[in-house]
């Protein structure tokens, strides 16, 4: 099945978008998923369960070549409860930015909850989500909460927290540092879609992106309730092909995290040249600078010295960039970056 499909409620459309107030807007809860047949039922089974009316629920694909589909589609012909639910199927791997471009071409509600296919949510999230965005007068333009972690078998481990939150209400930093959230427990209004476009299709850390442009539009809430039972040992990290020794895999993996920052740092300085303000444009310039260099390096590319210069004279730190480039060159960052993310 490709393409999306509407299902639930056994409602039209319309009559559904009647039961929206001022007080009661229509939110959509989107769970993401891609091969996770073991766990989508229950993630899929938690959205079903969501206590907030009205709400529209999109059960969305990634073009699974597992069952993982098939559960979904079972899930939503079987629902007979008050939500409007909508299947998608992209007909290929989309990765993840082409995937949320994709859902929010579906998206009917002015707020977003989402989840992956991996992950349970408690039933009154987007409830507690959504008191927390109508009690901000709809300017949390990004929301995200605390998790519980929970292994592979849904063992419950910890509690995870986000430290700093407040960091991400200073457009400044945020721009030059590009600091990001937990995307598991993410929710941001439509409008960060409506005012400034798609994401570049090859963005994996949207949980970066949209919380840089919901600082730039209004603020970002953090809830110290954990809302997501979150299932560790499940990120892109572990997708990144190892080498034969312990070395090559560090250098695989530092590859990609500056591969990745690049991209971010882009798609940062497009936004910031849409939202039109030169000191935070002039801020996300630096940071496109800073990490293409350290990209370069990553590669083992040589870098001129004139590029090298412009990027410091940019506002990058100097001798940050010659001691990520002795530290790369002479082994020991591997390391400390392997013991960083874990």
């Amino acid at each position: 099945m490709v393409g999306a499909l509407h299902l639930g409620a056994r409602k039209e459309r319309g009559a559904e978008h009647r039961l929206e107030t001022d007080d009661r807007p229509l939110i959509t809860f989107a769970v993401f998923a891609y091969n996770q047949v073991r766990w989508v039922r229950a993630a899929v089974e938690a959205a079903l369960a969501q206590t907030w009316t009205p709400l529209q629920i999109i059960l969305s694909d990634d073009g699974s070549t597992d069952g993982t589909f098939a559960i979904m589609e079972e899930l939503a012909h079987s629902y007979h409860g008050p939500h409007q639910v909508q299947l998608n199927r992209n007909p290929r791997n989309l990765g993840i930015g082409g995937h949320v471009n994709r859902v929010m071409e579906l998206v009917a509600g002015d707020l977003v909850v989402v989840a992956a296919g991996d992950d349970i949510s408690v039933p009154h999230r987007t409830a507690s989500i959504a008191e927390v965005w109508l009690g901000s007068g709809r300017r949390a333009m990004s929301i995200h909460s605390a998790v519980t972690e929970m292994d592979a078998d849904g063992s419950l481990l910890s509690l995870r927290g986000f430290n700093g939150a407040e960091a991400l209400n200073d457009t400044a930093r945020v721009a030059r540092k590009g600091i990001g959230i937990l995307g598991a427990s993410h929710a941001w209004a439509r409008e960060v879609f409506d005012r400034f476009g798609p994401m570049m299709s090859d963005i994996v850390n949207e949980d970066v992106v949209i919380p840089f442009r919901s600082s730039l539009l209004g603020t970002v809430a953090y809830i110290e309730e954990p809302l997501v039972r979150y299932r560790v040992g499940q990120s892109s990290w572990h997708g990144v092909r190892g080498g034969s020794t312990e070395v090559d895999t560090l250098r695989e993996r530092t590859r990609f995290h500056f591969r990745l920052a690049h991209i971010n740092a882009i798609q940062a300085y497009t936004d910031a040249l849409r939202f039109d303000d030169s000191r935070i444009t002039d801020l996300t310039r630096t940071r496109l600078l800073e990490t293409w260099f350290m990209w370069q390096v990553s590669e083992g590319r040589q870098v001129r010295l004139s590029d090298t210069v412009a990027t410091a004279l940019s506002g990058a730190s100097l001798p940050k960039m010659i001691v990520w480039a002795l530290n790369y060159r002479n082994r020991p960052f591997y390391r400390l970056f392997l013991k960083l993310k874990g």
